[in-house]
């Protein structure tokens, strides 16, 4: 019951985050998706001329470029934000979530780690919606429709089966189907995670000018990996000596 408080709590906060966070720019009267795709079609003449000069009436001379520009440049802080959330989210806090209950065996530890994910899970998700529609890039890539797939997963299978398994447990304190669902849905939505950021990557960029990044993106998640891998084995080991030490103390 507390941990089900926690994440209603979690949850209304990450959503009045995400609504405060872009009330300016829905708010302000100009659509900012049109502002940033007319640079894309090259029409900037009749882009003006179909709403009405809306912008050259409320600017002066030289105000109007500066007012877009402002856009342009806080859409690059979102795309910016948006990876730099997921990325954490996928390649750091989730993994070293599942991890902390393998070596510490603490539930509450574990609901803890996978509480301030979802939380940061769902504010990067209100940050690439946003950036979706600002680009018309919503739905009509892998990118997003496998990102958005992932979250609602992560949100509410996850959670779910999470609360399921503990209640089993309490009961039976074994690990039941509810168990294994959720530690399986779990590292595959991890991956899959992880290479979405990957086609993320490549739709900011274009397949060019990301070479750096997909460095950088690829040797985080590969330590990760490793570490993951070995922390697995080396915890399933120590499990199965104990096991041994007690039958033959037996």
């Amino acid at each position: 019951m507390k941990f089900q408080r926690l994440w209603n709590v979690l949850a209304i906060l990450s959503l009045v985050q995400i609504f405060f966070a872009f009330h300016h720019d829905i708010s302000s009267g100009v659509s900012v998706d049109r502002l940033l795709s007319r640079e894309n079609d090259g029409k900037n003449s009749d882009w003006h001329e179909n709403h009405g000069g809306g912008l050259n009436q409320a600017f002066e001379p030289g105000e109007q470029n500066d007012y877009e520009n402002k856009f342009e440049n806080r859409g690059e802080q979102y795309r910016n934000a948006h990876g730099l959330i997921m990325a954490m989210v996928v390649l750091l806090l989730f993994p070293i979530g599942a991890l902390a209950m393998r070596v510490f065996g603490r539930w509450w530890l574990h609901a803890i780690f996978q509480a301030m994910a979802i939380l940061l899970l769902i504010a990067g998700f209100g940050v690439g919606i946003f950036l979706a529609k600002m680009g018309r890039k919503l739905f009509n890539n892998t990118h997003t429709i496998l990102g958005t797939v992932v979250v609602l997963l992560f949100v509410i299978a996850q959670p779910l089966l999470g609360f399921l398994q503990h209640s089993f447990f309490r009961r039976n304190q074994s690990r039941g189907p509810a168990g294994h669902a959720h530690l399986w849905l779990g590292r595959i939505l991890i991956v899959l995670g992880v290479v979405n950021g990957g086609l993320g990557l490549r739709l900011v960029h274009g397949g060019e000018g990301e070479g750096y990044w997909k460095h950088v993106y690829t040797g985080v998640a590969a330590a990760m990996a490793i570490l993951y891998i070995l922390t697995v084995i080396g915890t399933a080991f120590l499990k199965r000596r104990r096991r041994k030490g007690k039958t033959l103390r037996g």
